[in-house]
């Protein structure tokens, strides 16, 4: 009898250890399809990660500590390319491959670019962003390349480190998903500089508070009624040459992107967009701009984007088509436009 009991014993540990292992293998195995690789490539399949190393801790702390947000996420060492951005149901992760951050240790300029890739993917986190494939993903990367900027020159980058280190990984950068390079260099910059002169900015089309500093940690949703009503505001102050009230419908931390005759995109921030809007509307006779076929995209802690129809009318220009726009509700209750976009024109 005891044999029997002693192999029953034995049995129940054997079973035992092999769920407690199987548990702990599917908890270290994720899906990592949809996330955001800063190279730009479409990572897709289960990998298994584990514990990140200290080094890569002291990084992630050095950067939230200078924004003030807590860790809402967790870093680990995995086989993907490069680093890489994930959101599986309710939980976020960082997950970097070690022999990429060897290779970028031995570069002249490793100290920024290390910290350039994460804090990329530390404002997709924080920003509460989808990381999905589809309309407002360039958005959600030009957010996250700002952010970089801004982040670094808090940290006591140069303007010349921080595209310094962009340069050096561009040529590991893809444009199927993700905006073009001169586009995310420019993002990059722009955040340089709107954290240089976030204190008192120069400002020649609005004499309103600086609106485009610091991070959003609190959610701006908009109903329908609010967007509506905005984009009524935005489309009758172009149609009525009310200059001073359409840039006022900017958030001084705007993003744009325009196609030029070329089909190519370019990037504008804040000053940049105004310029070029400011020099077309003194063109434009009989200007006419009316929007329909609203729709809301996605929401996170930076806005609601939105897209919709654009019907654009003046003598010398018509235009039709698809304009993706993201608004952020501000803690007065003002609503302006942080990102706008011409998706298609026909």
């Amino acid at each position: 009898m005891r044999s029997i009991f002693t192999m029953f014993v034995l049995l129940l540990l054997t079973l035992n250890l092999v769920s407690f292992s199987g548990c702990r293998k599917e908890a270290n195995v994720i899906d990592i399809s949809g996330g955001c690789t800063f190279s730009g490539t479409k990572s897709e399949g289960d990998i298994d990660i584990s514990d990140s190393e200290p080094a890569v801790e002291e990084i992630i702390t050095s950067i939230l500590q200078i924004i003030g947000i807590p860790k809402g996420f967790t870093v680990h060492k995995g086989d993907v390319q490069g680093i890489i951005a994930v959101k599986q149901e309710d939980k976020r992760y960082i997950i970097y491959d070690e022999a990429y951050l060897n290779a970028i240790r031995r570069e002249s300029n490793a100290y920024w670019v290390e910290r350039a890739v994460f804090a990329h993917m530390i404002a997709h986190h924080i920003s509460n962003h989808g990381l999905k494939i589809e309309p407002g993903r360039s958005l959600t990367e030009l957010e996250a390349d700002k952010f970089v900027g801004l982040t670094l020159q808090k940290m006591g980058a140069s303007s010349s480190d921080v595209i310094e280190a962009l340069n050096m990984i561009r040529n590991t950068l893809k444009e199927d998903y993700y905006p073009e390079i001169i586009s995310r260099i420019s993002a990059t910059e722009s955040g340089w500089n709107q954290s240089v002169g976030s204190t008192n900015p120069v400002n020649t089309f609005s004499d309103r508070p600086y609106d485009g500093g610091g991070v959003p940690t609190t959610s701006s949703s908009l109903s329908r009624g609010e967007i509506a009503g905005f984009l009524t505001r935005w489309s009758e102050a172009q149609s009525y040459y009310n200059f001073s009230d359409y840039a006022d419908c900017y958030s001084f931390g705007f993003q744009g992107m325009k196609m030029n005759k070329r089909g190519r995109r370019l990037y504008f921030d804040y000053y940049g967009w105004l310029n070029d809007r400011q020099k077309i509307y003194a063109r434009a006779i009989n200007l006419s701009v009316r929007t329909s076929e609203i729709r809301v995209i996605s929401r996170d802690d930076w806005g609601t984007t939105i897209q919709f129809t654009q019907d654009y009318y003046s003598d010398s220009y018509q235009d039709r088509g698809e304009k993706l726009m993201k608004l952020h509700k501000d803690s007065e209750g003002a609503i302006r436009i942080v990102y706008e976009e011409m998706l298609s024109s026909y």
